[in-house]
């Protein structure tokens, strides 16, 4: 080691990385795997949800798979069904009614100190639940009752993150939290949920004041339903049960008289397949296992690189160890000593890359957390010294040739085989390597390259220099008359082109409004960004095909749709659409359920308001058709929740500084928050960036490997041609030449691996790009360019050894040995 400290360092550099990447890949990817199995009887949990499907001329166009279901189906099921044992449900916060948890879906906490100043808080991340919500998933309750800590109504759990944000250390038992002004007592602590579970919340309030709501079977706000049977694995029985035509009727059929041509069906989710779940509305996020699986097969690809390294350099050098076996089989060494030899040796370095690859793992597990999101468990250590210990022992075993060598062969065969050439063995391992690197490298390209194309999409309307300012919590009785006050304000300050209020800013979970024809029974539901005014067109920059835009203070009953919309109705043409009228479906007032007329005033071009993914149902589909109503005038509960204002300023601070006085000064006691709208609209893709950023990274480590091996290859190569380079300078030979000596073997391999590499990246980019309806072309340059990045970095790696070896004294070369 001491006479080879440039072999030493690629040796030991190569395995700690490839340690410390496949801990870290395969612990995570393996906690992340087995989500939601830490909770008690996890093997007899599943998630209630439901599959909606509805036609347009008799044909299924539109179909939902719901992870929620109605609160009053689990209790049924439970009451009707001897097999099931309880259950629990949960409202999360973005479907937060008054009637369901006496609190709309924005929240303002504030705590009251001793001197009587409040401190104020946002808060999305809190849901209402049933009060065996702990006992059923065995959450741990660190104070308090897991039994009792929601018996009571207004009662608040927190978990240990939110107590200490809002009170501080010490006990939280009895403090009061004021959520909305309205005043609910801490009755429990909780411990932080695991990163490997889909469940996700804080902060939880007690649904006792309104079980009755929660147990009527009518129309509601989406529930996580969970269900618990007696016994494990009688899912797929239960599921169909529940499915049979009595049981659809019998609790569905209240809501399928509504809908004639509706069909619906129960889907019963076991709860190890929950995280997992590509559902419509998910509110608690999905986790990709292909990509994890993925992760776990790159840890593994980077360790093989790894330990494929050392092999061959081991191999590379065998040829100089044959010749000091040979000397000291003569010398009367036998096999025991050349064993003892080898195998201290490679313990040796393996000792010192293990020790090293903890302390990356120790000093990357905060930097993983913040940059890729990747949460590592330190304990789990043990297990990657078992495995190790395992590679250790085998690749001390592979080291071992010259011990049999010695054993085998007389001295004089030693000495004549140190004069051999390797043969296939070292091509085909560097081949392997290289092939990995190839498959590595071209798939995160192509990931790169989809992301950048989705975030990059024409999506139909203006997303540059427009702000998002979220509208009021706490709201007084005149609440829309100060929300155009505070429009009309705004709109006056120096660097605000426009602005316009709405129920939902582009980016956001859309609304959605029924419509028909008069005298047609069968309604078209159309997505909306609610009650909006006139200048919502233009400070989107959306384009109006045919008619007019909304006037200001729009006296008549009018809706503008899409040309979309207008297919979905049945409209010939654009102009047979403008003046007619169709009947929208009024909610939110006394008049539930009443249709009324409205004219159609005007047509606009389509715009993508929903994320660019294909989860192969109809709800997703870009051409659902679009209908803006103006304020709340023909739908009450649209209320304006956005602010959309339109920019063009240089000093942003000073801007927005203004506009959060005006917002203070109209709203006194809530929050200013404001976002870009790009990033609104980006924030549907943040995992698909973390995923490429993830395997960007450690592609990069990967190919770092490769170039590492190489390079000592290189080294190896250079040294045993040293005599036959001088020879070659002597006669004439120019620097391509010499590179042509170092690097053909090289080159060979690399050819070879990439027509193995690219069938396998192409495979496994055509299985990413599924998921999006909107997806790049493949074209034959995103193959070519990162197989040409690649070679160009390996020869970069190489180029000062070639160059070296190039310019060197060929008189010194002629007396090397």
């Amino acid at each position: 080691m001491m006479r080879n400290p440039f072999f030493t360092f690629i040796n030991v550099a190569g395995l700690s990385v490839g340690f410390a990447v496949f801990f870290v890949l395969w612990q995570y990817s393996e906690r992340e795997l087995n989500s939601d199995r830490q909770w008690k009887d996890w093997n007899r949990i599943a998630l209630l949800g439901f599959n909606w499907e509805w036609t347009d001329d008799g044909n299924t166009w539109d179909s939902r798979l719901f992870s929620t279901s109605s609160t009053a189906l689990p209790k049924k099921f439970v009451t009707d069904y001897a097999e099931l044992d309880e259950y629990t449900r949960i409202i999360y916060q973005g479907n937060f009614t008054p009637s369901y948890t006496g609190l709309a879906d924005r929240l303002i906490v504030h705590v009251e100190n001793t001197d009587g100043s409040k401190n104020y808080f946002k808060e999305k991340d809190m849901i209402c639940a049933d009060a065996n919500l702990f006992t059923f998933f065995s959450i741990p309750v660190i104070e308090g009752d897991a039994k009792t800590v929601l018996l009571k109504a207004n009662a608040l759990v927190l978990n240990q993150s939110s107590v200490t944000k809002f009170f501080g250390h010490g006990s939280a038992l009895g403090k009061m939290l004021f959520i909305n002004n309205v005043p609910y007592e801490v009755t429990g602590v909780f411990e932080d949920l695991p990163h490997n579970t889909h469940l996700s919340f804080s902060m939880v309030i007690s649904n006792q004041a309104q079980l009755n709501f929660w147990n009527e079977l009518h129309p509601n706000p989406p529930c996580y339903a969970y269900l618990k049977s007696r016994q494990p694995g009688h899912w797929p029985t239960f599921e169909n049960t529940i499915n049979e035509s009595q049981a659809i009727q019998q609790y569905w059929g209240e809501i399928l008289q509504q809908f004639p041509h509706a069909k619906c069906k129960n889907i019963i989710f076991p709860l190890q397949e929950v995280p997992f779940s590509q559902w419509s509305w998910n509110l608690a996020g999905s986790k990709s296992k292909p990509l994890l699986v993925a992760f776990q097969l790159i840890g593994v690809v980077v360790l093989i690189l790894a330990v494929i390294n050392y092999t061959m350099m081991n191999a590379a050098r065998t040829a100089s160890r044959l010749k000091e076996v040979a000397t000291r089989k003569v010398s009367g060494a036998g096999a025991r000593d050349f064993f003892k030899q080898f195998l201290i040796e490679t313990t040796v370095i393996f000792a010192i890359a293990v020790m090293l690859a903890i302390t990356i793992i120790q000093l990357s597990i905060t930097p993983l957390q913040q940059w890729l999101h990747i949460s590592i468990d330190s304990i789990a250590i043990n297990t990657f010294l078992i495995f190790v210990c395992a590679v250790t022992i085998a690749v001390a075993c592979c080291t071992a040739y010259p011990v049999f060598a010695s054993h085998i062969f007389q001295p004089r065969s030693l000495l004549s085989k140190s004069k051999t050439k390797s043969g296939g063995r070292k091509f085909t391992l560097a081949m392997m390597q290289y092939t990995c690197a190839i498959v590595l490298l071209v798939w995160s390209f192509l990931m790169y390259r989809q992301i950048s194309f989705i975030l990059n999409q024409d999506l139909g309307f203006g997303r540059e220099h427009r702000i998002v300012v979220d509208g009021p919590i706490l709201r007084g009785g005149k609440y829309e008359q100060e929300i155009i006050s505070f429009v009309n304000r705004v709109s006056e300050i120096e660097g605000i082109v426009q602005a316009t209020p709405s129920a939902a800013s582009m980016g956001d979970q859309l609304n959605e409004i029924s419509v028909r024809k008069p005298g047609v029974v069968h309604p078209v539901v159309l997505d909306t960004n609610g009650g909006v005014d006139e200048s919502f067109i233009s400070v989107y920059g959306l384009s109006l095909v045919a008619g007019r835009n909304f006037l200001p203070d729009e006296t008549g009953n009018s809706i503008i749709v899409s040309e979309g919309a207008l297919r979905r109705l049945g409209f010939v043409d654009v102009q047979s659409a403008i003046g007619a009228r169709i009947e929208v479906l009024r909610k939110g007032t006394p008049k539930e359920g009443e249709w009324v007329s409205a004219a159609v005033i005007g047509v606009i071009k389509e715009f993508q308001v929903r994320p660019l993914f294909d989860y192969g149902g109809g709800f997703d589909r870009i051409d659902r058709g679009i209908g803006l109503t103006y304020r709340t005038k023909l739908i009450p509960w649209l209320t304006p929740e956005k602010i959309t204002l339109k920019v063009n300023t240089q000093d942003l601070t000073e801007t927005m500084g203004q506009i959060s006085k005006e917002y203070e000064a109209l709203f006194p006691g809530n929050i200013f928050d404001w976002q870009f709208l790009d990033d609104n609209i980006n924030s549907h893709y943040q995992s698909e960036k973390i995923w490429r950023n993830q395997i960007l990274v450690f592609t990069l480590i990967a190919i770092g490997i490769a170039c590492l091996g190489l390079l000592g290859m290189i080294s190896i190569k250079t040294v045993e041609k040293t005599k036959e380079i001088g020879i070659r300078k002597v006669l004439g030979a120019h620097l391509h030449q010499i590179a042509s000596i170092l690097l053909n073997t090289t080159l060979r391999q690399i050819v070879v691996a990439t027509f193995i590499g690219i069938p396998v990246a192409y495979y496994l980019s055509q299985q990413y790009l599924q998921k999006f309806s909107v997806k790049v072309a493949l074209q034959w340059w995103h193959f070519a360019l990162p197989v040409a990045l690649l070679v160009s970095m390996m020869l970069s790696v190489v180029a000062g050894i070639v160059w070296k070896a190039s310019v060197s004294n060929p008189v010194e070369a002629l007396k090397h040995e």
